[in-house]
């Protein structure tokens, strides 16, 4: 798992321990699996290549997500980012951020409505974007490279790599000054 996804991921563990101490039920629905508690958006906002960037980069970008009880989204997350120019997205990637920032906003639009009324509870998942300006680009192919397939894995993985260091706001605090010092190390200088 890279940086990205283990940094990125502590804010929605920390919700799920939340949840968790509170005793409400959070249900975690992998990409592509039946989410029994929701329909999805009739017509969800799905972001658009990002107009800032002027190279044709195909990139795809996996957002995890906190479906709400009243169906709006939060807790936003890239889980895993790709970029055929620069590979899997680092922290250090300035390349992804726009795309990363058009997926979470499209997503942040979403409203999902409850399949059977009173019966409303928070479900996390995820959804995989493909940026891509040739429409000629096999979509398919190029989301795979960011689809989590099973989002409680990826959790719970992402969880135990926290838990090393005792807890997980310690993990995400020493990643953070892990990235600080890679972001402002002059080039060629090792760990």
């Amino acid at each position: 798992m890279n940086r990205i996804s283990v940094r990125l991921l502590a804010g929605a563990l920390a919700l799920a321990s939340i949840a968790s101490a509170v005793a409400e039920r959070i249900d975690i629905v992998s990409e592509g699996a039946n989410n029994k508690i929701w329909a999805p958006p009739a017509q969800p906002l799905a972001p658009a290549y990002p107009a800032i960037v002027k190279d044709n980069d195909q990139v795809c970008v996996g957002v995890g997500y906190m479906i709400e009880k009243d169906g709006s989204t939060s807790g936003f997350m890239i889980l895993k980012s790709w970029s055929r120019a620069h590979g899997s997205g680092d922290d250090a990637n300035p390349s992804i951020e726009p795309f990363a920032r058009n997926a979470l906003a499209a997503v942040q639009q979403w409203k999902f409505t409850p399949l059977e009324a009173g019966k409303e509870r928070k479900v996390y998942t995820a959804t995989t974007f493909a940026f891509d300006k040739d429409a000629t680009g096999d979509a398919a192919e190029l989301k795979h490279k960011c689809v989590v397939g099973n989002l409680s894995a990826f959790i719970a993985k992402a969880q135990g790599e926290g838990f090393k260091t005792g807890n997980l706001k310690k993990a995400e605090e020493d990643r953070q000054r892990q990235q600080n010092i890679d972001l402002y190390r002059p080039r060629g200088q090792g760990h």
